[in-house]
């Protein structure tokens, strides 16, 4: 089976851009960067990934001032992020990086799966909601999902969110909308 991942890029190389633009090749692994407060749990998912060909793990921050830096170094195309960072704004953060980063997608990945939380994800740029409680080939399966381009929620974001998954588009924006008008 052929996969499609992102073509690799120097360090500090952010390709601004429209997303239509991005060439996929076949054989770069997908670059992730995980925003978390618990090393435990970015450690685990370092592991995980580590363990898939396709992916390269470029280790996990807990801070926006080195989330912000970690991007510029080595232009992840998926940022993995928790919301309950002590002391910072995860939604402002997604914000900040989807200015500073278009070319990078946030997944979010959190113990907190609650309709106001995933409502104010969506609306802030991420490209998927899953709960630390998805099973870890759901959870892998969602980085390749988000990396292609595709808006990802886990089960038991959509049972909280009553939302029906809304087809792939190409700007956050879009999105979010499109996922109201199937919220009702």
């Amino acid at each position: 089976m052929l996969a499609l991942y992102y073509a690799p890029r120097a360090p500090g190389d952010l390709r601004r851009g429209p997303l239509e633009s991005w060439s996929l090749t076949a054989g770069a692994p997908i670059r992730v960067l995980c925003v978390e407060d618990n090393e435990l749990v970015a450690e685990a998912i370092g592991r995980k990934l580590s363990g898939h060909a396709d992916f390269e793990w470029l280790g996990w921050v807990n801070t926006a001032e080195s989330l912000y830096e970690r991007v510029e170094q080595t232009a992840p195309d998926v940022v993995c992020m928790d919301l309950d960072i002590p002391g910072q704004d995860a939604f402002g953060m997604i914000r900040a990086l989807k200015d500073k980063s278009p070319h990078t997608r946030v997944l979010i990945l959190s113990g907190f799966v609650q309709s106001d939380y995933i409502d104010r994800a969506v609306h802030a740029g991420a490209w998927g909601y899953l709960s630390k409680a998805e099973e870890s080939r759901v959870i892998v399966d969602a980085f390749r999902k988000v990396a292609a381009g595709s808006f990802v929620m886990g089960r038991h974001s959509q049972v909280e969110w009553k939302a029906t998954p809304a087809p792939p588009v190409s700007s956050p924006k879009a999105r979010w909308s499109l996922l109201r008008l199937f919220r009702g």
